[in-house]
């Protein structure tokens, strides 16, 4: 009896996998993608900048590199979005400084012992920094400020890293 109701759940999970109720994460991802572009050129063009188009594809493709998926980076930017201070010229100031209102958070509780808190502050900053990197790298495009993450650039490699022995390993596996 206990075999017929294993051989149920295979076959239950294979005609699930091959019917594309799985397939859910990338279509996810794809429209994540979609809207992370949207923003960052109305980003781009509430502040009057030239070549907003290669800016947005430079930064998604900086993104890309980083291990941190698209949905999460829409989660960040759209999160400046729920500022009060919010305009789209300013969607990258306001990630900026939520990344410093973290680190100053983590600072105050420094003396006390780790707890699941300052992991997540800590998390936090991984992942506005992680939002920030990419326009970093592509600000130069559109004549943009850069802000200061330097400090975070041990996890910002970490990042890099994993996603790239990823693709190794991938790439391994199809050939």
């Amino acid at each position: 009896m206990k075999l017929l109701s294993y051989k149920s759940i295979i076959f239950t999970t294979t005609i699930i996998l091959l019917t594309g109720c799985g397939n859910d994460y990338f279509a996810v991802e794809k429209k994540s993608k979609i809207e992370i572009n949207d923003k960052v050129t109305k980003y781009c063009e509430a502040n009057h900048y030239s070549f907003c188009e290669i800016y947005a594809r430079c930064y998604n493709n900086v993104s890309s590199y980083l291990s941190l998926s698209a949905k999460y980076r829409l989660k960040f930017i759209s999160e400046a979005a729920s500022d009060p201070q919010y305009s789209p010229n300013n969607t990258m100031d306001i990630v900026y400084s939520k990344l410093k209102d973290s680190e100053s958070k983590l600072k105050d509780g420094e003396s006390k012992l780790k707890n699941n808190k300052e992991e997540l502050k800590e998390n936090l900053i991984l992942y506005y920094s992680l939002v920030l990197y990419p326009h970093n790298k592509c600000s130069s495009i559109i004549g943009a400020k850069q802000y200061d993450i330097s400090r975070h650039n041990n996890i910002i490699q970490k990042s890099l890293d994993r996603k790239r022995s990823w693709v190794i390993i991938k790439r391994k596996r199809d050939e």
